[in-house]
């Protein structure tokens, strides 16, 4: 849940509507899960694409900081 605040803190909206009874997508966040989610596919996509060359299987771990976009993504 931490990381969730720092996320909404640093976009400088909230992403959930909170409630007693449990979350929901705030409009800003709908617009933002698009985009997460093209992330995701994309790297997905560099996946699949990358074993085809090397005929072997290997596992990328790649992180993002969203409090630090201008270093997306690093490589471990």
């Amino acid at each position: 849940m931490k990381q969730i605040n720092k996320l909404e803190q640093e976009l400088g909206v909230a992403l959930f509507t909170r409630t007693s009874t449990g979350v929901t997508l705030t409009p800003a966040s709908k617009g933002f899960k698009g985009y997460a989610e093209q992330i995701v596919n994309l790297v997905n996509q560099a996946l699949v694409a990358s074993h085809q060359y090397s005929g072997q299987r290997q596992v990328i771990r790649l992180s993002t900081s969203l409090m630090h976009p201008s270093a997306p993504f690093m490589a471990t």
